[in-house]
């Protein structure tokens, strides 16, 4: 939670800064809500945007709980560096698909240079 609660005060303090830039236009964005950045608070202090994280969280698998769709968790940024572990997760719907198509294609399309590592056990 604490990766995912960095990456939106990363997002809000680099609009922010971009913002800066434009100077006379400034006035006409609110420097706190930029596509990415916080989630229902403005607090960029440690500790609001985890909270308001886990009770997103908490409000998406309780949802899930009381219904009959199948749900597959998956790690991220996991998913942007294990070909393997995504497609070991993905495996029951990409029908026939070998491995190496997998990881070829996933060779071609993922971007790591613009996943970022906020800790040392992301």
């Amino acid at each position: 939670m604490n990766s995912a609660a960095e990456s939106r005060r990363y997002v809000t303090k680099k609009g922010y800064s971009e913002l800066s830039s434009i100077g006379k236009f400034k006035h006409l964005f609110n420097p706190k809500e930029f596509p990415g950045g916080l989630w229902h608070t403005k607090s960029t202090g440690n500790g609001k945007q985890e909270e308001v994280l886990l009770n997103q969280l908490y409000k998406v698998i309780y949802q899930l709980s009381g219904g009959s769709t199948d749900v597959t968790l998956m790690q991220y940024p996991k998913i942007t560096r294990d070909p393997k572990y995504l497609y070991k997760k993905l495996e029951f719907i990409l029908e026939g698909i070998q491995f190496d198509m997998f990881k070829a294609t996933f060779q071609e399309v993922v971007q790591p240079d613009i996943v970022h590592q906020f800790h040392s056990d992301d």
